[in-house]
């Protein structure tokens, strides 16, 4: 008992207790400290794993050092103090050493590693504020696996290419991929059908297995799964080979029979996950692990429905039959997730935004049967069908923190960045892309739009090339071209190009299209009218219908001939109607015939078709038409507190449901009331902002928006006064569009303010021709008639 309180007594004396205290207090501010400090300056989580690892292993030290010199007076220096402070101390580096390579610094965000696991939680401020945590693969555990379509067993008595094989290759992507250790990718989701039909497998099966380990390798896939299946009386039966892409050989066979295909590929994605695992020991609470008929379908007919739709669009390239096929699926199972989520995609293409949003609000309502990464996408596809583009934008950023060995989420964060004019954004989100896949093409084809918008025609051009050579059967990609070369005026090198397109594509139409659309912009009007007329009567699809009645409305623009453009579209409502959804229905009867009566003076007429359109399609987007009636009030110069309440209507709707180009707009409506109240000065410099805002907009992919807004800037440069300046903007517009008349006009009204009589002469004859068959009521015309005949007169 005297020996014990000795030794307290004695570490009383020595301050051992003290000292020992204000060191854990020292470490746990440290700790606290750093973990302030790392969230500040955004470094990884693990460093204050490893500074607690350090202070605790030197405890010994501390310790020691303290019964040594912690009593008042002169202390010395022990020989075993000497020794075991620096052994101490290299135990302490060895420590923290040892838990670097167990827990290895990582991406700030993921802030739970568990020690012996293959997964980590990420934790993330979501779009809304809210704190989201994801379960993620640790670095270095994640497999890629390739799962190509299968054949049927010669005893199973169906065609190569049945459904059933490409059903399976993508039930097993679906119920494998829900985990996060493992990524899945079919031919449908890595574009690996085209490599297939081009070595000669026409329905991308019956491929060699050197084809396919090549295929995969390319993908950086570390297995794939190939395998051949065979119906019995009561079910499926399905055999399965799991391979190593390096090496090449087999690693395990697995047979598994079942009362349905989904069963089966249900029974068999248990047995092949633990081959393509490795050495991982899978944490069970990784995910939420459901029944494949819980997950996809348990409905044959929904899934076949959803094949056949896949099929459609991947081998026909008829986006049509795919939508139809997958609204065949939902209606037999109205609970498919993924199919919803196909379906937004697929209506997002068509420009069917509604439809779109709705379809990704389904699927959303069922999120607990879709992983993560198709969470994401349709989050963020829900925000842009919406106009938030912010939000969108925070998703998709999410995506890639969360996932950033994901090539899909980059892609499409470049994509997004595209359609918001975002261009070194895009850039940056496809140079990580390429970090993932460098021969993918696709970063070639992003890339051309990302230079088109910044104004690089020639790189552009290249990209385009390039992506080309990489895709030579992709006839959108020579069509997208050949209006690279139009929008530079090059018209012979478009029509080579778009000639190209129309002989490899599956369906010439639009090759055709843009051809006589080729014809029209460079001035051949007669030529391109006939060949619109013909078309019509050939192609009685409503989806060709519509676009030819776009197409055909642009060249009797141009003709002058806008009765003709009320007679078409009026007798060819109730087509236009099944080519658009309800809302792009409206907008395009309403831009249409509003226009086509404004260029002929009626007002009353013009503004009663879009009063009518606004009252349909109702609020938000009732009030997107408001700009169209300020273009409607100052063509035939009615009314400026008209003009300023439309504008005021639209400036509404960019502030609250604002997407891509509706601010080039605003400055558009805010340039033409200046002009309108003659303050010619602002309205140039209101102008140009709308100029800088379309080119920086996806809108500046459409050839024909570029030209109006310049128009409209040579015509308020012009009646500024600023002459030179004006000729600058609208040469080089009829060097690429020959036969956009107004600008012309305006171009002779600069000949004739500088003295140019004969030059201006030249181009209202020129107009005069052009405008032969016109209505004689069409302003521009009257006005060029007028000019001439002034000019004429004074000779």
């Amino acid at each position: 008992m005297a020996d014990r309180d000795t030794f307290f007594q004695q570490l009383l004396t020595r301050r051992v207790p003290q000292i020992l205290g204000l060191y854990i207090a020292a470490a746990w501010l440290t700790v606290e400290m750093g973990q302030w400090i790392t969230g500040l300056l955004d470094w990884p989580d693990q460093l204050l794993v490893y500074v607690f690892v350090l202070l605790a292993t030197m405890l010994p030290s501390v310790v020691m050092l303290a019964w040594n010199h912690g009593a008042p007076g002169r202390d010395r220096w022990p020989r075993a103090e000497k020794i075991a402070v620096p052994l101490n101390a290299l135990l302490a580096i060895g420590a923290v050493a040892a838990v670097v390579v167990s827990v290895p610094p990582t991406e700030p965000g993921e802030t739970t590693v568990y020690a012996g696991s293959a997964v980590a939680e990420r934790t993330l401020i979501d779009e809304t504020g809210t704190e989201q945590v994801f379960t993620v693969a640790r670095e270095g555990f994640h497999k890629r696996v390739a799962a190509f379509f299968w054949t049927p067993a010669e005893s199973a008595g169906l065609p190569e290419g049945h459904w059933h094989g490409y059903a399976i290759a993508w039930l097993l992507s679906v119920d494998l991929g829900r985990d996060p250790l493992l990524t899945v990718f079919t031919p449908y989701s890595r574009n690996l059908i085209e490599d297939l039909r081009a070595a000669g497998f026409e329905r991308a099966v019956g491929e060699p297995l050197s084809l396919d380990l090549r295929l995969a390798g390319d993908n950086d896939a570390e297995f794939l799964i190939r395998g051949r299946y065979e119906t019995l009386d009561d079910g499926m039966a399905l055999t399965a080979s799991v391979v190593d892409v390096d090496s090449g050989q087999v690693v395990s066979e697995h047979r598994v029979e079942a009362g349905s295909l989904v069963a089966a590929v249900d029974g068999l994605a248990e047995q092949l996950a633990p081959d393509l695992y490795g050495d991982v020991e899978p944490d069970p609470d990784a995910f939420v692990d459901i029944r494949l008929e819980e997950a996809a379908t348990g409905s044959t007919e929904a899934l076949e429905a959803l094949v056949l739709g896949l099929n459609a669009l991947q081998f026909g390239r008829d986006m049509g039959a795919a939508v139809d096929a997958l609204q065949r699926a939902v209606q037999i199972d109205p609970e498919f997730a993924l199919a919803y989520s196909l379906m937004s995609n697929f209506h997002r293409s068509r420009g069917d935004m509604q439809a779109s949003a709705a379809a990704i609000q389904q699927a959303l309502a069922l999120d607990y049967k879709l992983d993560s990464q198709t969470i994401f996408g349709l989050k963020a596809n829900r925000y842009a069908v919406m106009g938030d583009y912010d939000k969108a934008v925070r998703v998709l950023e999410m995506w890639t923190e969360v996932h950033p060995g994901s090539f899909h989420a980059h892609i499409t964060l470049a994509r997004n960045m595209i359609m918001m004019g975002r261009v070194d954004d895009a850039r940056d989100a496809l140079d990580a892309a390429a970090e993932l896949d460098p021969d993918n093409a696709e970063i070639d084809r992003l890339l051309f739009n990302v230079e088109k918008l910044s104004g690089d025609l020639d790189e552009a051009a290249e990209r385009l090339r390039a992506y080309i050579q990489s895709e030579p059967q992709d006839a959108q990609a020579r069509i997208d071209l050949g209006n690279l070369h139009l929008l530079r005026g090059e018209f012979e090198r478009a029509r080579e190009v778009l000639e190209a397109a129309e002989l490899i594509a599956a369906d010439p139409f639009e090759a055709e299209l843009a051809l006589m659309v080729v014809d029209a912009r460079a001035g051949r009007l007669e030529e391109a009218l006939a060949a619109m007329d013909s078309a019509m009567q050939r192609y009685d699809r409503p989806d060709k219908l519509g676009q030819l009645i776009m197409s055909r409305y642009r060249a009797l623009s141009m003709a002058g001939r806008f009765r003709d453009i009320i007679d078409m579209v009026e007798g060819n409502r109730e087509a236009l109607r099944s080519a658009y959804p309800p809302a792009n229905y409206w907008l395009v009867v309403a831009e249409t015939l509003s226009q086509a009566h404004a260029h002929l003076g009626e007002v009353d007429a013009a503004l009663a078709f879009l009063d009518e359109a606004i009252e349909a399609i109702g609020d938000p987007m009732g009030r997107y038409l408001s700009i169209n009636r300020v273009l409607v009030l100052h063509r035939t110069g009615d009314n400026v507190g008209a003009m300023e309440r439309d504008l005021e209507r639209f400036r509404f709707f960019e502030e609250n449901f604002s997407f891509s180009g509706t601010e080039a707009y605003v400055h558009l409506g805010a340039a033409l009331v200046a002009d309108q109240r003659g303050e010619t000065a602002e309205a140039v410099d209101r102008m140009r902002l709308a100029v800088e805002a379309i080119q920086a907009s996806s809108i500046a992919l459409d050839l024909f928006v570029l030209d109006y807004f310049d128009y409209l800037l040579g015509a308020v440069l012009r009646a500024d006064g600023r002459l030179a300046e004006a000729r600058t903007v609208l040469e080089p517009l009829l060097e690429r569009h020959p036969a956009y008349g107004p600008a012309r006009l305006e171009l002779a009204r600069v000949e004739l303010a500088e003295g140019g009589n004969e030059a201006a002469r030249g181009h209202l004859e020129q107009l005069m021709d052009q405008w032969r068959d016109a209505d004689e009521s069409y302003i521009n015309y009257r006005n060029a008639s007028q000019l001439l005949q002034e000019l004429n007169e004074g000779q």
